[in-house]
């Protein structure tokens, strides 16, 4: 009896020592499935805002987004023209969220291009039954040109991430006594 339970010690820890091997090997080396072409680096945009007073909701739409590289005028698509992203950045309070995911040549790129249409906002509004109105807005451009200071570097073969902070708070016009 002591034999056949020191054989089944031995037997269980060859067999998880085994599978673990198994296991390990067929890992491989942690690359993912993503196959990046030579010289270039993987990027992820990622968006975000801070919550604002008595906004509700503050949607739009992202109809394109270039990224342009340091000195150059060429711009890239990180978003197609034929690609509507609905947003509402309003659900962004104190998160963020993944806008492209895309591989981009290595190199330093210093502005994002944004195409944007259809902003509109959801306010609180105790004047209204229920307590709540929608309002288009009007921006002096839908198209905004969005330094990124300091530059962005893609390295070969490696990941980025570019964050866009919103700043909902700059981005809405209110006036002296703080209303929308």
């Amino acid at each position: 009896p002591r034999e056949i339970l020191m054989l089944n010690k031995r037997w269980a820890v060859g067999l998880a020592a085994g599978l673990a091997a198994l296991l390990l090997s067929s890992c491989g080396n942690g690359n993912s499935t993503t196959v990046t072409p030579p010289g270039s680096g993987a990027l992820y945009v990622l968006i975000s805002d801070v919550p604002t007073c008595d906004v509700l909701s503050f949607g739009l739409r992202i109809t394109g987004m270039n990224i342009q590289a340091q000195g150059r005028d060429t711009e890239i698509p990180l978003i197609s023209s034929a690609t509507l992203l609905k947003l509402d950045l309003s659900s962004l309070r104190d998160s963020t969220t993944v806008l492209a995911l895309t591989t981009l040549e290595a190199g330093t790129y210093d502005t994002i291009n944004l195409t944007l249409s259809s902003p509109q906002l959801g306010l609180y509004d105790p004047a209204e039954d229920p307590p709540s109105r929608v309002q288009g807005l009007s921006y002096s451009t839908l198209t905004p040109a969005i330094p990124i200071n300091p530059p962005l570097t893609v390295a070969k073969n490696a990941v980025s991430v570019l964050r866009l902070d919103f700043d909902m708070l700059r981005s809405i016009e209110v006036d002296s006594q703080g209303q929308i």
